[in-house]
């Protein structure tokens, strides 16, 4: 019988990890960043005029006319740039693992489940339990990013709360892409990101070729 993959909602996590609350965890470790405007952002503060940092998916990045350093409101992301900026800040090697192993998936589609905190998100996910995805969500100059913290609870995944922080998209622009070799470094990420709907497809190959 062949094997459905379905993304891991919020709620629908939550309910599955109920009955396996003794099960080893996987903790998100998240790297503080403080979010003081930097010398970048306080010159880029003075242009009254400046462009409003855009996301739109598929949009390729446009850098700035400055070979070393990149303003950040003139900055064009796709989805997985910024899901890759965002894993980066809050779980590195997580992230580095799974998209070395070719197991990382990126939503081509945000979250959708209305009523949820999580409705209209974007995601980076293993697709395991509940600690395996990253949602992000840009709301004009910040990017509000949730994760399950189990840090507040070992001992049960299912009891462990909504971590919520945000963090200004200029912040994270010069934080990992305002050089050249970070520019490279991010979207060398970004491009080996697997898009979820592709997710289903690789579990159906893969019973086929063991057979179940």
């Amino acid at each position: 019988m062949k094997k459905r993959a379905v993304v891991l909602g919020l709620g629908l996590g939550v309910s599955l990890l109920l009955a396996g609350c003794g099960q080893q965890q996987v903790s998100h470790h998240e790297n503080h960043h403080g979010d003081a405007p930097t010398h970048q952002q306080a010159q880029a503060g003075q242009h009254t005029q400046s462009k409003q940092v855009a996301l739109s998916t598929g949009q390729k990045y446009q850098r700035s006319q400055s070979a070393q350093v990149v303003d950040p409101h003139n900055v064009h992301l796709t989805n997985q740039q910024l899901g890759t900026m965002v894993a980066l800040r809050t779980n590195p090697n997580w992230f580095k693992q799974g998209v070395v192993g070719g197991g990382m998936y990126y939503s081509d589609q945000p979250y959708s489940n209305p009523g949820d905190e999580l409705n209209g998100f974007s995601y980076v996910t293993t697709n395991g339990d509940g600690t395996s995805s990253i949602y992000y969500q840009l709301q004009g100059e910040n990017v509000v990013i949730k994760y399950l913290d189990t840090t507040t609870n070992a001992d049960c995944l299912a009891d462990a709360p909504m971590k919520t922080i945000s963090v200004r998209l200029s912040t994270l622009i010069n934080d990992y892409y305002n050089t050249k070799k970070k520019q490279d470094e991010v979207n060398g990420y970004a491009n080996r990101l697997l898009p979820e709907s592709q997710y289903g497809k690789n579990v159906d190959n893969q019973s086929q070729n063991t057979g179940d």
